[in-house]
């Protein structure tokens, strides 16, 4: 059995997640996983399109407002998002904060995805098996997960952009 940091985080995840569940439906990790999936195919869809308005109810004010900045840069310097097709590999509940005062209950994702562009694909040669860890954090606002910070590692951004 190979043992890995992740893992442990997620099941210490999973074991907070069980017991916060019992006071609070929000924390069902079954929706959560799945708005985060959502979430990620609308970021990607309004990226593509480079339309980000759709996304203002999904997330948090500030993580929209650093979307819409990071897209005004390039309209600014004539360049755009290259059109990519991104497939979730997989997905899992990384960490959970349950909220304390004014701080929302919050959780962090894993989403590891796949290039599925043929044609990016000789562009992002460094990336071995062409697969991107992402690291998302939501906020819960009136019951709803929002996006609320977006992290990754390993992602060829320069790359992307024309």
């Amino acid at each position: 059995m190979k043992l890995s940091w992740k893992n442990f985080k997620i099941s210490i995840a999973g074991a907070k997640l069980s017991h916060l569940v019992l006071k609070d439906n929000a924390w069902d990790p079954g929706s959560m996983t799945e708005q985060a999936r959502v979430i990620f195919s609308l970021v990607q869809k309004a990226n593509n399109s480079s339309n980000i308005d759709s996304l203002k109810k999904y997330l948090t004010a500030p993580c929209f407002l650093v979307l819409h900045k990071e897209l005004e840069t390039l309209k600014r310097d004539n360049r755009t998002w290259k059109v990519t097709d991104w497939e979730i590999i997989e997905i899992a509940i990384l960490e959970v904060h349950p909220g304390k005062g004014k701080r929302p209950n919050e959780f962090v994702a894993y989403i590891k995805v796949f290039l599925k562009d043929d044609v990016l694909k000789p562009v992002v040669q460094h990336l071995p098996d062409f697969s991107y860890t992402l690291l998302w954090t939501f906020e819960n606002h009136g019951g709803w997960w929002m996006l609320s910070e977006m992290k990754g590692r390993g992602y060829p951004e320069q790359n992307l952009i024309k």
